[in-house]
């Protein structure tokens, strides 16, 4: 996530090029002693001593606004140096007001261009004042430290490692970027002040914690069940899983407005060929979906039928779904049999 900044120029004591790699505001931001190289360059947003034991340590002390890089022993201070452009003009943070000038000598300050830095074609590289303050403001240590727990390997760095990863929120709609530390792009979500995973790209892979799904299945047959009137609900008395504790008294309730998939399957034993039909019904809070089996053309009793049913729904905020059995005629005789009855749906979206 370095952006690479032109600081050539003569009378310089810096380095041509920089590399800033991100923002410093306590001690624990400092870089692993062993992962700094020359010319790694830093923003400091908060007074800070270089003290902690296990990052670089050199026990120098840092202003608010100081630009700091690495120069092989220790750290030098970019802020009160001069930044000459090509034409030997003097922009110093001092004179200019943290001028940085490009390769044509285009004055890209802080205050002109709020905090803005460009390449010599013209492509803002900036670290926006809304990340900035993100960092002063709510990546203190503890919430910094929750987010590496959470995130893993990814975010094992300091602070600035973990405004890069929320820095990816603000990607342009429509622009290509790639992000390939330790190959994983983790998205998260703050719920109930704690850092929740929420979706990874793995390798080309999404997995989605908390997308809602469920499978349930009968804790028990479910004997002769009534015959005729407006069917009889089928009773499901074991979770598989369900993932956002959205399944309760046989009846998902959808969290949240979009298209569900749903799938039903009933193994039904003692079939009477005496009754007409039987209808499978998944029925939702926008509408009912069918699945028919014809028995009276059969010649006799059927034993281990199963009724298969699935579909793409569409379900509204709090919409329920339940499944229900219809014997159109005949004997009141035929169970939902277990193993070979399930229930399961997710939210596709």
């Amino acid at each position: 996530m370095g952006k690479m900044l032109n600081m050539s120029g003569a009378g310089v004591s810096a380095p041509s090029t920089v590399i800033f790699k991100g923002v410093i505001s306590v001690a624990a931001d400092f870089p692993d002693p062993t992962a700094v190289k020359d010319s790694d360059a830093y923003r400091i947003t908060a007074s800070v001593t270089d003290n902690d034991a296990l990052k670089t340590n050199t026990g120098q002390s840092f202003l608010d606004t100081d630009e700091i890089y690495w120069n092989g022993t220790n750290w030098s201070t970019m802020g009160q140096e001069a930044h000459i452009a090509g034409d030997g003009t003097d922009h110093s943070q001092v004179a200019t007001n943290k001028t940085h000038v490009d390769g044509v000598g285009s004055d890209h300050s802080d205050v002109a261009l709020n905090t803005t830095h460009r390449s010599s074609s013209g492509i803002d590289h900036s670290i926006v004042n809304e990340i900035t303050t993100f960092a002063k403001t709510l990546l203190d240590d503890v919430t910094a430290a929750a987010m590496r727990t959470t995130l893993g390997a990814a975010a094992s760095g300091s602070n600035s490692d973990i405004i890069a990863l929320i820095a990816l929120t603000n990607i342009t709609p429509g622009a290509d970027f790639t992000f390939t530390q330790n190959s994983v792009i983790p998205f998260t979500s703050v719920e109930s002040g704690a850092i929740v995973d929420s979706l990874k790209i793995n390798a080309g892979i999404v997995t989605k914690a908390a997308q809602p799904a469920f499978q349930v299945i009968p804790a028990s047959t479910q004997s002769n069940f009534a015959v005729g009137g407006a069917g009889v609900e089928v009773i499901w008395g074991t979770e598989i899983f369900d993932i956002g504790g959205n399944f309760a008294s046989n009846t998902f309730t959808a969290p949240a407005t979009g298209t569900y998939s749903l799938m039903v399957s009933l193994r039904l034993t003692a079939v009477d060929n005496a009754s007409s039909y039987y209808k499978c019904q998944i029925i939702t809070s926008n509408r009912i979906y069918t699945f028919f089996l014809t028995t009276d053309k059969y010649t006799g009793d059927l034993n281990n039928i199963t009724m298969l049913g699935s579909i793409h729904a569409d379900m509204d905020l709090n919409d329920t779904c339940t499944i229900k059995i219809y014997q159109d005629s005949g004997t009141q005789q035929t169970d939902i049999a277990i193993p070979g009855s399930y229930f399961s749906g997710y939210l596709m979206g």
